[in-house]
């Protein structure tokens, strides 16, 4: 697997979020920043942005941003979701993936453990809840 070192100021910036996500970083893209499934911006912590961003460069396109279901989530919106209270979304070190994205970071789990820190957390939910755990 690619390994990137590409600087995290070239990759992410700051945002401001929505109602849903609240403010944070989000990786940029040539036509501004990633937005998930639903349209809203990919908001997380700014070291699992910056990792998520090389992750998505070491996939050569396999992992897209669009395929993200949840990120980072405002408290109010966690609550209407019934997720956990004390669920990595609320920090922005959680995503829920589905779809090809999926796919692919299950077939390296261990590659996107070690290298990019994110780990499929299974809980009798979905199948595709990753947390951000620096490498």
């Amino acid at each position: 697997m690619l390994v990137i070192a590409t600087a995290c100021s070239q990759l992410i910036t700051w945002v401001p979020g929505d109602w849903q996500t609240g403010p944070g970083y989000a990786i940029k893209t040539g036509g501004g920043y990633a937005h998930d499934l639903h349209g809203r911006p990919v908001v997380l912590s700014r070291s699992a942005a910056c990792s998520l961003a090389r992750l998505m460069l070491a996939s050569q396109g396999a992992v897209k941003g669009h395929h993200i279901h949840s990120s980072q989530r405002t408290k109010t919106w966690n609550d209407s979701v019934q997720g956990a209270y004390d669920s990595k979304h609320l920090t922005g070190d959680a995503i829920d993936i589905h779809h090809g994205s999926r796919r692919w970071m299950l077939s390296r789990a261990g590659d996107v453990a070690k290298l990019y820190g994110w780990r499929l957390i299974t809980y009798g939910g979905h199948g595709g809840h990753f947390e951000f755990h620096p490498p």
